[in-house]
Formats: structure tokens, sequence, C-alpha cells
């Protein structure tokens, strides 16, 4: 193990977060906000025989490029469904591919113990391992930005354009914009400005070009000038100037990047200061100005994404995604150029305390969250797995504060195997989960009481017209105020499946008028609805 450990250190990781992540991808259910909309756009466009131009339920969608639309429409016809473990590898594998770029990019040079602990602080940063299980094509497009910026690392203006469209294709401008502002704005900060000509060439802006003429004729054939206005403008500029949704002040990423960067972030925002105010080389090393390119590269792909960003008017703090693999570059490379300081030493032992503290309030809470007044439907939160799971917190706590006078990459690598550990530890916990922030329970109760051609209508659930994934049928939504003026309009032998989750008072309104008319009701398995029929 210790021989495979030296000889494969990034590998290592990755086995280990594979190993943990994958009774999530085992067990978790879609969730309505976005991951259900996918899937029904997807169904939609095999239905209608579209490739570049989706709908969602009949309206126009051209919120996001076909590229991760063609991989869920793919492995639809491959298993015959939409498979969580399917398509959660789409995210995981690029996460995957992110770690093994930026370790050849960055950090081949360098000892096993730090490549493997570089790995796993990119692996365990909060968001990129929320994404690395989430049905969404972030993770890809970031894999592209990656590969982009690695391709003109290596001279390679052919497959920058290629992986520059990549990105393009997979999410939209910020894929387009990120790859290319990063290179100018590190260029003209480190006085190769004259070389701008040598990378952004005749090939480069032929292959790019010519993609994305191809990409965009086709959205017009299939779905006409109106689609492609809304492709082209609608999602760049509306987007950029006054989205609709999703409005932010301008500073919103530098308030949410901490969250976004956690455990880790008292470790890699302030790098990006050092890397700005320490320039100096070491002298241990025979060749600092190489070195120091390359850290400049990583720290201004950060500040332009950041930046880039927040000039857009929606913002998500997902969208950050990004700019995380070189946040991460920068605080390595920075360390190798200073050497361990006293405030590294002394953020990360906030970090060990943090976890130390967390695991004490979770064996605490494990022995007094019967006196608490939880809802019934989050009763999966009195698990006595939280005391393993503390007791696991405190000791990788306990070690990473002991160890972190030492350096960084040994407390790195244990308080990340915690975090780690702790995904298959409250797995067994996911199926209750589910039926709270999930349809998939719900729709297996709906099908066990509704006829095959029965009308479906819900009443106060969020979302719910993309459950026509698990019905196979469509689902319509109620406006509470025209079904309380007209009960009579819903159709004979209708089911309604109406939220107990919000309002008992409107819920209770619903049943009495429902109940009224005769039909009859029977409770979800996790009580959260009520279906009538």
């Amino acid at each position: 193990m210790k021989k495979w450990f030296k000889r494969f250190p990034v590998a290592s990781v990755m086995l280990l977060v594979l190993l943990c992540v994958a009774p999530v991808l085992a067990l978790r259910d879609f969730s309505p906000a976005n991951e259900l909309r996918y899937l029904s756009i997807a169904d939609e466009a095999l239905a209608d025989g579209h490739w570049f131009a989706f709908s969602n339920h009949g309206e126009p969608y051209a919120d996001k490029p076909p590229l991760y639309f063609w991989i869920v429409m793919l492995c639809r016809l491959l298993f015959g469904k939409h498979s969580m473990l399917a398509l959660g590898l789409f995210s995981l594998l690029p996460s995957f591919g992110i770690v093994a770029a930026m370790d050849r990019m960055a950090f081949r040079e360098e000892r096993p113990l730090t490549r493997a602990a570089a790995a796993m602080m990119l692996l365990t940063t909060a968001l990129f391992l929320a994404m690395s299980v989430y049905v969404r094509m972030d993770m890809l497009m970031c894999l592209w930005i990656v590969l982009a910026l690695y391709a003109y690392w290596e001279g390679k203006s052919g497959w920058l354009a290629l992986m520059t469209f990549l990105a393009l294709f997979t999410k939209g401008p910020v894929g387009l914009l990120v790859p290319p502002l990063s290179i100018i704005a590190y260029l003209v900060a480190t006085g190769h400005w004259r070389s701008l000509g040598k990378t952004f060439n005749g090939r480069f802006f032929a292959i790019l070009g010519t993609l994305s003429l191809v990409w965009l004729g086709m959205a017009y054939y299939e779905g006409g000038p109106e689609y492609l206005l809304n492709l082209t403008v609608g999602q760049t500029v509306g987007r950029a100037v006054n989205a609709s949704v999703h409005q932010e002040p301008v500073w919103f990423y530098l308030a949410v990047i901490w969250g976004v960067a956690a455990p880790w972030c008292v470790l890699t925002v302030p790098s990006m200061i050092a890397s700005f105010r320490e320039k100096s080389g070491s002298r241990r090393h025979s060749n600092p100005t190489h070195r120091t390119r390359r850290e400049r590269l990583f720290a201004w792909t950060v500040i332009v994404t950041v930046v880039l960003l927040s000039l857009f008017s929606s913002k998500l703090a997902l969208y950050l995604l990004p700019a995380l693999p070189f946040l991460v570059g920068v605080f390595v490379l920075v360390v190798k150029r200073l050497g361990w300081r006293l405030w590294m030493r002394v953020a990360l032992g906030a970090v060990s305390i943090l976890f130390a503290l967390i695991g004490l309030a979770a064996i605490i809470g494990y022995c007094f969250f019967d006196h608490l007044p939880l809802p019934a439907e989050y009763g999966f939160a009195r698990t006595p797995l939280l005391f393993p799971g503390g007791v696991l917190m405190i000791a990788a706590g306990i070690y990473g504060l002991m160890a972190s006078k030492r350096g960084w990459q040994r407390p790195v690598l244990v308080l990340g195997v915690a975090l780690l550990l702790l995904v298959p530890l409250f797995s067994p916990l996911l199926p209750r989960v589910n039926e709270v922030v999930g349809y998939r329970q719900l729709s297996e109760d709906v099908r066990a009481v509704a006829r095959p051609a029965a009308d479906i209508y819900t009443l106060g659930l969020y979302r719910p017209e993309n459950m026509d994934v698990y019905l196979h049928r469509p689902v319509q939504v109620l406006d509470p105020e025209v079904f309380l003026n007209d009960p009579s309009s819903l159709p004979a032998g209708a089911i309604v499946i109406v939220s107990q989750k919000k309002d008992a008072a409107a819920s209770g309104r619903y049943g009495g008028i429902l109940k009224a008319s005769g039909r009859r009701s029977t409770e979800s398995s996790a009580g959260l609805y009520r279906i009538w029929r």
C-alpha cells in the first residue's frame, strides 16, 4: 500500500473519493430544482427528435448549450431510464480529470505527499465536492477550462481553441470568456503582451469560429430565429445586464467565496494576497522564474473569474467552481515559494479546532436531540451515526492541530479523509432524506393509486412539473386562487397532490374542498403530501 501511494499519490486520493461517494450516487434522488428539469428537457428532446434546440414543457429553453443534454439523452437511451449512478459519473470523472490536469501542470515534480495533499484539498473543498456528485454541467465546463489553460501552458493553440469551444458548448459565455481573458490578463501583467498574437492566432479563431457557426446554424435550423436570438443575446447580454433571476450585488462573490472554498478558505483565499505581495523566489530552487509564471497564471485566472462573474447581473455561489482548482494551485505554489509561514499554521490550526468543535457538537446533539422540537419529516437527524461521526471529527481535528507545526500536507490529508469518511457513514440516511427533498417516492405513491389515463395536478409543491420524468405523463400546477374559487373545474378522476410541508392551514382548506367533492385521500409514505383521487 505504501509503495502504491508513493507511485500513484493522486490516483490513491481519487480511489478513496470514488469509494466514499459511490453510496451517494447509488442512493440519492434527483433534486427538483435543476436535475429533474434537465432530465425532463432531455426526455422532451428525444420525443421531439431535437438535438440543438430544446424546450421545457413546450416552452423554448435556450439557457444551456446542447453538450450536457446530449450526455443525458445518451444515458437515457443506453439504460432505458435516467440513472443517477451513470449521470453522476459525468460530474465525478470530470472532477478527477481536473485534479489530474492540475497535478500534471503544476505539481508533478513535487513529493508524493504534496501531490496527494493538493489533490485532497481540491477534492474536499466544499463546492467542488458537492458538484462532483451533482447532476449538472458545471463540473464538465470546469474541466474544459482547466484543459484550455493547460493547452496554453503547453503552447498548443489548436487544443486551446477546442477546449474553449467545449467549455462554451457545455455551459455558455463563461466557458468562452474565462480561458482567453485569463491568458490575456496574465500576459499583460507579466509584460509578455507581444505574444498575444502567437497564442490567439489564425488557427485558434478558425477552430473556435467554425465550430461555433456550425452549432449556431443547427440551432437556427431546429429552433428558428427567435430561439437563436434568445441563445445568443438573451442568455448573454440579458443575463449579464439585467437578469430576471439570481440578481445579487457586485460584491456577492467576495462574501460567498469563504463558504464555497471551505474548509480550506482560510488558507487558499489569503494565499491570493500573498501571491501578489511576496514576489521573491526561493534560493533553494534553481528556476524560480518558471515557478512564478505558473503561480501568476493561476492567480490571474482566479481574479479574472471572480471579476467577470461579479460583472454579470445573475449570480450564484456555484458559478465560482472554475476558480477553485486555481485557488488551490496558488496556495500550493505560494507555500513552495515562501515556506510554511506562521499565519498558515494558525489558519490550519483554526480549521482543525473547528473540526473538533463540530465533532463535539455532533456528540452533544446526539445526546440531546430527543429534547429538540424537530419537524417529523426531519426525524432522520436523530441518528446514532452522529456519535461515530463526532468521534471521527474530533480525532482528525486533534491530529491536524498537533501536526500543523510541521507543514500542511499531513493535516490536510487526515482532515480530508475524515470529511470523506463521513459521506458513506451517513449515506444510510439518504432514502429518508430523499423523501423530503426528492419526488421519486412520491411519484411511486401516486402511481400506486392513479389510473393509467388520470390527469395529475399539484398544489403547493416546488417545481412539480418535472415529475413527468417519473410519472411519464404531464403534471399540471394548479393556481390556488382559481382552485378555491372553482374547485369543480377539476376533471373527474384527476389526481391532486397537496403539499403538507409549508402551510398546514392552506392544506387543510384544500383538503376540505376536495373531501366535499367526494374524493378520497391517501397520505404519502413520508407523510409530507396528501394524494386525492
